[in-house]
């Protein structure tokens, strides 16, 4: 069916581009080498996590007054491995429809992504969009916590644009819109669920001793495609003079995964415990409300989340509890509009929530394990950002920085840029990240932040990127 399908979408593109003149095509794209260096890395190889570029290029064709047909084709490589040693070996998959995933001798890493391929036509006060596109639902300013219909790169692609994290999912939409501008209702429909692809690798690790220990931790793969899986919500946006809001539901596979823990005891011929953890995804129901307003100078912007899990009565370790989350921020734009200042408030709250202590000793070491990939650690958190946008010298010079920290695991994060317009279409980004924690190195509390634990501890980062838009 995967072959079939891509074979399908590219015939149809190639028709349309044999069809149409060459004179209505609009192309636009573009192209942005980067390097990045992380110089606290304990692991020589990985000094330079990325050296590289991303390319996009998007073509529009109208097909009269009615019709538009919109492709985007976008391509990530890493060249680090260069630095490395190679080998001879190459490995070509094609995953996730349309996306097209390599790796040559262990030092090109690429991926070449048909991320949009959608036809766009109107009947009235209807919008309809087919194929493969990418939804923006929330009003909330970079954190949007109802903004989950689309799949994301999540710490497995170095970009500092986060729309560059989004990947592109099959939906069926439809948007009514009201009259007299009042606002929006947005239907959504994906036949196939795709989670985010986030850092995971398949291992096995035996440990010897009296009782040896051994360790797997199986292959992640994507939710099966039958239609106990398909996904779909709505969304409705209204515009009330200076206050717009929206309300939403939607129900989909979770985007991040949970991990179910399985341990065997073999007493002969000598005792063996075998733990295996498996990535695994379960259905979650979203309902969300965000809204967006302004008074006395200042943005008043906020969204919130209920996700109702496939575990309301918080008893199965490994499936996430219901929870709630939101964000809120407000803007204050000034020195004579050149300098935006935001400050915003992220709380969460883990309903039926339990600690270690509540499950029996056998089953704690698990629950530890999980605690540490579900991200329900805290039964409530909140983390607090403050960020500063300024746009000087006729908007050719644009610093930006962000300090974020998490009140319950003690640990943040701090990102500072500097973008320079070298030219129209032509803009230098430097920048650095830092991951930090203010609780001790050896304190093991640090395995469940965000920006503490031992997977980014060492990833604090400094970067170039250069980005011609054509």
């Amino acid at each position: 069916m995967k072959h079939l399908t891509i074979k399908l979408l590219f015939s149809i593109l190639m028709m349309i581009f044999l069809f149409i003149p060459a004179g209505a095509l609009d192309f636009s794209g573009y192209l942005k080498p980067g390097i990045y260096y992380t110089p606290f890395s304990e692991d020589p190889e990985s000094l330079f996590p990325f050296l590289g570029f991303t390319s996009g290029l998007t073509v529009e064709i109208p097909l009269g007054d009615i019709f538009l047909v919109h492709s985007s084709l976008e391509t990530y490589i890493n060249g680090a491995g260069i630095l490395t040693e190679t080998d001879d070996s190459f490995d070509l998959t094609i995953e996730r429809f349309l996306t097209l995933r390599g790796n040559i001798a262990q030092a090109l890493d690429f991926v070449m992504d048909l991320k949009e391929l959608y036809l766009d036509f109107y009947i009235e006060d209807f919008d309809f969009r087919i194929g493969k596109h990418i939804v923006t639902w929330g009003l909330a300013d970079g954190n949007n916590p109802t903004d989950q219909v689309n799949p994301r790169y999540i710490g497995t692609r170095y970009t500092s644009i986060l729309n560059e994290q989004k990947m592109g999912n099959f939906i069926t939409e439809i948007v009514y819109n009201l009259p007299g501008d009042l606002g929006k209702i947005d239907a959504v429909f994906m036949p196939f669920s795709f989670p985010n692809i986030i850092p995971w690798q398949e291992m096995s690790m035996t440990i010897p001793g009296d009782t040896t220990i051994v360790m797997n931790m199986t292959e992640a793969e994507d939710p099966a495609l039958i239609p106990e899986n398909m996904e779909g919500g709505a969304r409705a946006l209204f515009y009330l003079n200076n206050f717009d809001f929206s309300l939403s539901y939607l129900t989909i596979m979770d985007r991040y995964m949970d991990v179910t823990i399985e341990s065997s005891f073999v007493p002969f011929p000598s005792p063996t415990v075998t733990t295996t953890i498996s990535p695994a995804y379960f259905r979650t129901h979203n309902f969300g409300l965000d809204w967006a307003t302004s008074f006395l100078g200042l943005d008043f912007r906020g969204e919130g989340v209920f996700v109702l899990t496939d575990d309301p009565e918080g008893t199965d370790m490994s499936i996430k509890n219901s929870y709630l989350q939101g964000i809120v921020q407000l803007s204050k734009t000034a020195l004579n509009s050149t300098t935006t200042f935001s400050l915003s408030w992220a709380p969460k709250y883990v309903l039926q929530y339990k600690t270690i202590d509540d499950y029996p000793a056998e089953e704690q070491m698990a629950a530890e394990m999980m605690m540490r990939y579900n991200g329900q650690a805290y039964e409530f958190e909140n983390s607090v950002a403050f960020r500063v946008q300024s746009k000087l010298l006729h908007e050719t010079l644009s610093p930006e920085g962000m300090f974020l920290y998490n009140i319950a695991a003690g640990d943040f994060l701090g990102t500072m840029s500097l973008a320079y317009n070298i030219a129209d279409a032509l803009n230098l980004k430097i920048g650095v990240t830092i991951y930090g924690s203010t609780l001790k190195a050896d304190d093991p509390a640090r395995e469940y932040g965000n920006f503490s634990k031992t997977g980014v501890e060492d990833k604090d980062a400094i970067y170039a990127e250069l980005k011609w838009n054509f």
